[in-house]
């Protein structure tokens, strides 16, 4: 009996032991990197070939994880495995505070400082960047959590001009018919309702007039911005909801994709985005900077592709091309999990993916 209780104690304590030792983030070193990210098939190609072309330059692999489900949730468990836990993940500015507050974050600041990072000299810390600061209290200030991987200052309007020219012809519209459907101004941006119909009628049946994508709530932020007030109020304490450029703003936003004037699919993680359906003639308005030109090949679509601001809201006069908005995209960023085995190769490669990533 002894003999048995003394076994049986051995074992257990061998148990605890291999659990402790697996558990231990320190047991576990990984010979890679893993980049957690989201996009359709165009956008992961890119991805994988920045990898490929810095494991080539370092002989560092990094092995591109494309979330296929609810990416935050996704992520939130890789974290618990040492073993699969992202060394590299995409995230958004709602999303700061909960990382900081749970410890997932590495401090940037330090690597910026040194010159490990060099976005003090390669690239510009525009101030569009201290979304991702924090000093402890007030977000926008203090130390950097996240570097934004492709901002566009140049975000527009991208639409297929062989759509407007299609639904003229069946409807039988000619130029100074009631009706007849011109091709948006290059300069006046159209109004939000304006928008909404326009895209409406151009949608048929496996054709969506435009899509949000993935991150539909970037263009909501956008709007509000827009209407020139804030989802807050000026405590910044609770949500600016009587407050009607918020209404407008939101309304714009659910219109485009429920109701009867409905033109926006509302797609999942893995469904395919706006720049792929754009190229392949599925789409009719696309919202990008002008990086979307050649990552999506749109330079070989069988159509002619016009450019125009992107909406706005109406004013109590007709607008004119002084009414347009800066718009802009790419609020996503890059962050480095702070429990990393390989930080300091993260390092590197996110410096390598700000610097000729980012060029290519």
């Amino acid at each position: 009996m002894k003999n048995n209780k003394l076994f049986a104690s051995l074992l257990l304590t061998f148990t605890l032991t291999s659990l402790a030792s697996c558990n231990n983030s320190s047991s576990y070193q990984r010979d890679h990197l893993i980049f957690y990210v989201w996009g359709d098939s165009n956008e992961i190609a890119c991805y994988e070939k920045i990898a490929s072309d810095y494991e080539k330059e370092t002989g560092m692999k990094v092995e591109i994880q494309s979330s296929t489900g609810v990416y935050y949730d996704n992520l939130n468990i890789s974290f618990s495995s040492k073993k699969n836990s992202p060394d590299i993940f995409f995230t958004e500015s709602g999303q700061l505070l909960s990382h900081l507050s749970s410890k997932k974050l590495l401090n940037l600041s330090p690597y910026i400082e040194s010159g490990a990072l060099k976005v003090g000299t390669d690239i510009e810390l525009w101030d569009i960047n201290d979304a991702y600061r924090y000093d402890g209290n007030e977000v926008g200030k203090g130390d950097y959590y996240a570097l934004i991987k492709d901002w566009s200052p140049d975000f527009v309007m991208w639409y297929n001009k062989a759509h407007i020219d299609e639904y003229n012809r069946e409807n039988s519209l000619s130029k100074g018919d009631v009706g007849y459907m011109e091709y948006p101004s290059s300069e006046i941006p159209m109004t939000w309702d304006e928008f909404l119909d326009m895209s409406y009628k151009l949608k048929k049946s496996g054709r969506y007039g435009t899509m949000l994508d993935r991150v539909p709530f970037k263009h909501l932020m956008e709007w509000v911005q827009m209407t020139g007030t804030t989802l807050w109020d000026e405590q910044r304490k609770y949500f600016n909801r009587n407050n009607q450029g918020v209404i407008d703003s939101f309304k714009f936003f659910v219109d485009l994709q429920v109701g009867d004037k409905a033109s926006a699919p509302i797609i999942g993680p893995s469904g395919i985005g706006s720049g792929e359906a754009f190229a392949n003639g599925n789409l009719s308005f696309a919202f990008y900077g002008n990086w979307a030109y050649s990552t999506y090949n749109w330079d070989s679509v069988g159509f002619e592709i016009g450019i125009a601001p992107a909406p706005v809201p109406a004013k109590d006069r007709p607008l004119t091309k002084n009414d347009t908005y800066a718009g802009s995209s790419g609020m996503i960023s890059l962050a480095i999990y702070k429990d990393s085995t390989l930080v300091d190769d993260a390092v590197k490669f996110l410096n390598y993916y700000m610097t000729k990533g980012n060029q290519y």
